[in-house]
């Protein structure tokens, strides 16, 4: 017989009718993959690597995107975009010599990373309102660790274990076999198609979990959760927010679901 441990902490107060809210609107303001690439045919600059094995993508940047892909084949990609005042530059347009940038490759591991030397100049100078950043085609078989403090990262289609964080944009996550590990600290969360362990958390956003296989942690400080078809033991926090969860027993028939809020509703449904 399938059995499913439920624990529930909740604010009494805000039970009744919003215990049976509908979360699917969850996903509306989480940006997808699709739209979180840079919007160009024409980067500043290109790189190809060639790689034999397992590959691990390194990129960090201060204020832009990250975009990393699975491809077939055994080559890394690395497009790298300027934009600033809504366009994208090209080298003939503008001076980076405000920025530190590292594109090279070390074996099987492949580094992209922008930093700005300094803050001189203030917020309205030319070079500060620049932003850089990385879309990334790698061999489907690639690690990540990726990093930006205000732009969105998105990963696609790839085997491996994958680490992404930013200070104020969104995440994406989808097609993924592996374990992966996303935090934000302003943003929201979405992940679809994930196949191995999953560690998510934002300080302000909502978190949205669509087809997973394997155990899931989520927490969230001020936004919804919202769990369709996962496969496997699941803790979810928020402190502000509703929680929807559609759990698929595995293995033995039994899972172990440990749901909290203190300021939402909660709806479980197990099939």
């Amino acid at each position: 017989m399938n059995t499913v441990t439920l624990r529930t902490v909740f604010a009494a107060a805000l039970l009744g009718a919003a215990f049976f809210m509908n979360l699917n609107t969850v996903d509306s303001a989480v940006i997808p993959a699709s739209e979180m690439n840079v919007q160009s045919d024409d980067p500043y600059r290109t790189e190809v690597f060639s790689v034999t094995d397992h590959a691990t993508i390194a990129s960090s940047t201060s204020g832009g995107n990250i975009t990393v892909s699975g491809t077939p084949g055994n080559e890394v990609k690395v497009e790298m975009f300027v934009r600033k005042r809504g366009r994208n530059l090209l080298p003939s347009d503008t001076d980076l010599s405000d920025f530190e940038i590292t594109i090279e490759q070390e074996g099987n591991a492949i580094t992209a990373s922008a930093r700005r030397k300094s803050s001189a100049g203030g917020w309205f100078s030319g070079s500060s309102s620049q932003s850089i950043s990385f879309v990334i085609h790698t061999p489907v078989n690639s690690d990540t660790d990726l990093r930006t403090s205000g732009g969105n990262v998105a990963v696609a289609s790839l085997n491996g274990d994958q680490k992404m964080s930013t200070s104020g944009g969104n995440l994406s996550i989808s097609d993924i076999s592996g374990s992966t590990e996303a935090g934000t600290s302003g943003g929201n969360i979405r992940v679809s198609n994930h196949d191995g362990g999953l560690s998510i958390q934002t300080s302000g956003g909502n978190l949205s979990i669509v087809n997973q296989t394997g155990e899931v942690s989520a927490r969230t400080s001020g936004g919804r959760i919202n769990l369709e078809g996962v496969a496997g033991n699941v803790s979810a926090r928020t402190s502000g927010g509703s929680i929807s969860a559609a759990i698929t027993t595995v293995g033995d028939g039994s899972v172990e679901v440990n749901i909290r809020t203190s300021g939402g509703s909660v709806r479980l449904k197990q099939n």
